[in-house]
């Protein structure tokens, strides 16, 4: 298993929520998010694992969704991003649809 999935699953989507918010709310974040996301997800102040940054990184907001992250915070990371939004709600539609599942 990923490490994040070894640890307490809702420790893990805590730590990736609360660097999504901060990038949401912080201008400070998004201008060094802007100029440098791979340096950005790699502060120590984040404690990101390497499967966290490497979703983040590749925008997968299926899994980043099924880890248990808030829509509203994938549509903070998409916009801030440049990812369309209907994009990002295309990723999680169906899932979206089957919360039990």
């Amino acid at each position: 298993l990923a490490s994040f999935e070894r640890e307490e699953p809702q420790m893990r989507a805590y730590v990736i929520s609360r660097f999504l918010y901060r990038l949401n709310t912080s201008p400070a974040l998004r201008e060094r998010w802007q100029a440098n996301r791979a340096a950005t997800l790699r502060e120590s102040e984040w404690a990101l694992s390497a499967e966290e940054i490497d979703l983040i990184e590749a925008m997968d907001f299926r899994r980043l969704y099924q880890l248990g992250i808030h829509p509203l915070l994938l549509t903070a990371l998409a916009n801030c991003s440049g990812v369309p939004v209907p994009q990002m709600i295309a990723a999680i539609r169906d899932l979206a649809r089957d919360p039990v599942g």
